[in-house]
């Protein structure tokens, strides 16, 4: 990852560990959902609704393809 990005988020877990705030990110897929808990995050987004929508609906289409 990109070290100016990884300083970036620190200096946000100490401001918001400093004025007694939790502090929440996105992350676009799992793995990075357990970095940022392993980093001290408290809450996390991961992805979005459209993506899993996307991809709740590509998984029902295959389905019903290879269905006999």
């Amino acid at each position: 990852k990109n070290p100016k990005f990884i300083s970036a988020i620190e200096q946000v877990l100490a401001a918001c560990k400093k004025s007694g705030k939790a502090a929440g990110i996105l992350a676009f897929n799992p793995e990075s959902a357990i970095e940022y808990r392993n980093m001290g995050f408290k809450f996390i987004a991961i992805s979005g609704d459209s993506t899993f929508l996307a991809g709740a609906i590509t998984s029902a289409l295959d389905q019903v393809k290879g269905a006999k």
